[in-house]
Formats: C-alpha cells, structure tokens, sequence
C-alpha cells in the first residue's frame, strides 16, 4: 500500500496538475494551494447563484468558464462539476423567492424538469464520447449565438 505522497508521485505529471489555471498557478507557490482552490470555488458558485437569482442564468454560463479559465479545468471535467454542484441546489432558494411573488408556472417548471432528467442523461451519455475541443466549441459557439439574439434582436 502507498502513502497519499507515493501515490501523488507515481500518477501522471497531467493527472498530477489537474487544475493548471490561474488559481492553480499563483497558489501553487503556497502551502494552502487546497484552501485557495476551495475559495474560488465557493466564490464561483457565489456568483453563479446571484446571477442566477438575479437575472436566471448560472450553470453553463457562469460556472462553466469558471472552472475552465481559473481553475484550468478540461471542459468535460468543467461541464460534469457544474452539473454535479446544480443537482441539489439548482436555484431552490432563488425559485422560491420568484414562486412568493407570483413568478412561477409550477405546472411547466415541473414538466422542464422531466424533459431536464432525460435530457440531461442522454446528452451526458453523448458528450463523454465528444472530443474536448469540439465540446469547448459547441459550447462557445451557443454562447455567442445566445449573447447576439439578446443583445441585438428583440
């Protein structure tokens, strides 16, 4: 049996620094590298939560470029943590807030998140047989579509 440290150092030098983003490499200089990972972490799932309860975004559009660009993540990796963060917490407490106020079909919210399940297995079960790259510019590619249709088309 190998100690944690043998077994860190027998892994792969690219398994070894899975996160080599900006956050990675300025705390890699420091002892507390897990704590300030942890951090950024906390604080992108801050910001996809304000963002979320603020104007309804945050998963993909947020938290996925993220974890790219500072924590240096692979999109596959990128896009499996966020959808492993939003299974519980996907807005319960922003949704509630807009189901006080009279904001929610409860009816349709229900049946997006039937065709979401689905959806969601299918579309996992392709993607993780998609190259990186393709992935990373399907992704791109949608973003950009959605960002010109709401700025420039009503």
């Amino acid at each position: 049996m190998y100690s944690r440290r043998e077994q860190t150092e027998r892994r792969p030098a690219e398994a070894r620094n899975a996160c080599p983003g900006l956050v990675s490499r300025v705390a890699a200089k420091f002892f507390w590298r897990k704590r300030m990972i942890q951090a950024a972490a906390v604080a992108i799932g801050f910001a996809a939560g304000v963002l979320s309860g603020f104007i309804g975004i945050g998963g993909g559009v947020v938290m996925i470029p993220a974890l790219v660009f500072v924590l240096g993540y692979h999109q596959r990796l990128a896009q499996g943590t966020t959808l492993a963060a939003m299974v519980l917490p996907i807005g319960i407490f922003a949704a509630w807030e807009y189901w006080k106020s009279g904001d929610v079909n409860v009816r349709v919210a229900l049946l997006i998140a039937l065709g979401f399940l689905a959806g969601g297995y299918f579309g996992a079960k392709y993607a993780v047989n998609v190259d990186e790259v393709i992935l990373r510019k399907v992704f791109g590619v949608l973003m950009f579509a959605l960002s010109i249709k709401l700025i420039f088309f009503d």
